[in-house]
């Protein structure tokens, strides 16, 4: 199911929210659904420093298919576990 570009103001006490028609129709606006995680993944919490999202954030922008930033630091893991002993000097 999709939902219609069209926006029309539903008014609650003071605060406006917007109330969106659907359809059926695919063509007039996609909505990216995410699905279930793999289940032979562990979630990790990590806390970077703003330099290093920065640097993240700036390797992905070199990237033909724009990854998210999670796609973007397990791809730098991955990267980083295939380079051998030599490559690591």
């Amino acid at each position: 199911m999709s939902v219609k570009r069209e926006c029309f103001p539903v008014f609650i006490g003071l605060h406006v929210i917007c109330d969106i028609k659907k359809s059926s129709n695919q063509s007039d606006f996609d909505v990216a659904q995410r699905g279930r995680p793999k289940t032979d993944t562990q979630p990790v919490m990590v806390r970077l420093p703003a330099e290093v999202l920065a640097e993240i954030d700036a390797a992905r922008k070199n990237q033909d298919d724009l990854p998210t930033r999670p796609e973007m630091i397990r791809r730098m893991i991955e990267a980083w576990l295939r380079k051998t002993p030599d490559d690591q000097e």
